[in-house]
């Protein structure tokens, strides 16, 4: 048993309290490995692979019930026997005839005013924010005087979400608001519900912002740099001053795969799902010399 601050438990508001301390049991688990093997060596011409990987999770043991309240903390809160990186959601059943979103209640009838036992209970798991498996390839290749690398990074394992605004009296600046409700019929079509006085903080928000249809896997895997090079050979050198010089070129960011159906990159959206700008490409020339 250990102290842990960190654990997301509110005190009973009768009690006049802010938070509590609370003893937990956290435990990591996981592993890394790193392997490099030279697949071709010959005088002027040389392969070789290396894949480095690391699986990783913070297991909640034994930790406190996590009392409930309508916002994300209580989707997000720790869970005995899960990772304190998962989340819950509630299972999405589509928006009703009026365009108000909907979810399934305890006993597997579509609501969109679900009841307190059905907010506390009716849940499940979505999986994890942050990907428990982590890996690098990386592959280099010399032929003769000039040399070559490619980078791979992938993630698997985790999930990411999908914003989906929720059209009412406060500002919206999110472009999906043109594919909301708007007459019966439409909910065949959108999850986006109708327009409504009601602002973000109402239960259409709150359902709308964490129901299962905002979540998908966030597995990846980016082209993270690609590098050529040249090493002036030793003859070059007249000047004795000079004793080595070498020239590169390199690209990071050239792209990725998402196996998710939007193509979104996990690492351009934020927590709530909505988008940011991507990685920018990046170009860089390298000379090293030495005298």
């Amino acid at each position: 048993m250990g102290l842990s601050n960190n654990v997301p438990l509110d005190a009973d508001p009768s009690t006049g309290l802010g938070n509590l301390i609370t003893y937990s049991n956290i435990q990591n688990r996981g592993f890394e490995f790193y392997v490099k093997s030279e697949l071709v060596s010959k005088e002027k011409f040389r392969y070789t692979l290396g894949i480095n990987g690391a699986y990783n999770q913070n297991m909640a043991v034994e930790v406190p019930d996590v009392p409930y309240t309508a916002d994300e903390k209580f989707l997000r809160g720790y869970r005995n026997g899960y990772s304190t990186n998962s989340v819950w959601a509630y299972k999405w059943a589509g928006l009703d005839n009026q365009g108000n979103p909907q979810i399934y209640d305890l006993s597997g009838k579509p609501t969109a005013t679900p009841d307190s036992a059905t907010l506390s209970k009716a849940l499940i798991y979505m999986g994890q924010t942050r990907a428990p498996w982590t890996a690098g390839v990386i592959q280099e290749v010399s032929v003769g005087n000039f040399f070559g690398r490619a980078t791979v990074l992938v993630n698997l394992g985790g999930v990411m979400k999908k914003y989906i605004p929720t059209p009412s009296v406060l500002f919206e600046n999110s472009a999906l608001i043109a594919d909301r409700w708007r007459k019966p019929g439409d909910e065949a079509f959108t999850d986006v519900p109708a327009l409504s006085s009601d602002n973000d903080r109402s239960i259409r928000g709150y359902l709308t912002k964490n129901s299962s249809n905002s979540y998908f896997s966030s597995d990846f895997a980016r082209l993270q740099e690609i590098l050529i090079g040249w090493n002036a050979p030793n003859n070059l050198f007249i000047d004795k001053r000079l004793q080595s010089l070498n020239v590169s070129f390199h690209i990071q960011n050239l792209g990725f795969w998402s196996k998710n159906k939007y193509h979104l990159d996990p690492n351009s959206v934020d927590d709530q799902g909505r988008r940011g700008l991507p990685l920018p490409v990046q170009y860089g020339l390298t000379l090293n010399a030495t005298f």
